[in-house]
């Protein structure tokens, strides 16, 4: 995720570690619920704790296609989602939203083009809709990436639980370190107007 470290600056409301290790320790309680219990595979944790770098705990699937959705924390007190396509084409800084599906229930956030195939999405404006969101993302085999014009991507959830329990451990250590160390188109495809696996009318999905 090229240059979202420096983004994004800490805010108020942002969520914080604690916020999430709260919602972390719910889940936790409630996992033996869960049957029957996922293996990891779909989901990993990648992560850079070096204060020189900016650092990051990201949680990350990917496609054959090259597409990736990644959600991730950074120093900045910054809680966000990453989503990219290589067959995208936007204008840097335009601003729109997408939603993330399960079942009947939509959770949307604002998105902002970071390049001409990345999107980063705002968790941290919101917390409870975005602890909302982390805890059904954490629970559900499945959800759908829905854009503003009607493309929607399903995704596999398979090993969310695992991957989250290993990413709120990293968060919190980067909030240690952070403390510590003083802070911090035209047409071709488009995801918001193209399904995945099918046809992608526009490149530009805003």
């Amino acid at each position: 995720m090229p240059g979202i470290e420096s983004r994004h600056a800490g805010r108020a409301g942002a969520v914080t570690a604690a916020a999430i290790a709260v919602l972390a320790l719910g889940l936790l309680w409630g996992a033996a619920a869960l049957t029957p219990a996922r293996a990891e595979g779909a989901w990993t944790l990648t992560y850079d704790l070096d204060p020189a770098d900016g650092m990051n705990c990201s949680m990350e699937t990917y496609w054959d296609d090259g597409s990736e959705f990644h959600i991730f924390a950074n120093a900045n007190d910054f809680v966000g989602f990453y989503i990219t396509d290589p067959a995208w084409v936007l204008e840097q800084g335009q601003e729109s939203w997408v939603s993330f599906r399960f079942g009947g229930r939509d959770f949307s956030f604002p998105v902002s083009a970071v390049d001409r195939s990345a999107v980063v999405g705002d968790l941290s404006s919101n917390e409870s809709g975005a602890l909302a969101f982390l805890e059904r993302w954490a629970r559900s085999w499945e959800m759908a990436i829905v854009f503003p014009q009607g493309a929607t991507w399903p995704v596999n959830l398979n090993g969310t639980m695992a991957t989250f329990r290993q990413w709120v451990d990293c968060y919190d250590d980067l909030e240690r370190i952070a403390a510590r160390s003083g802070g911090g188109g035209g047409g071709g495809a488009n995801p918001f107007g193209g399904g995945r696996g099918g046809a992608k009318p526009s490149a530009n999905p805003f």
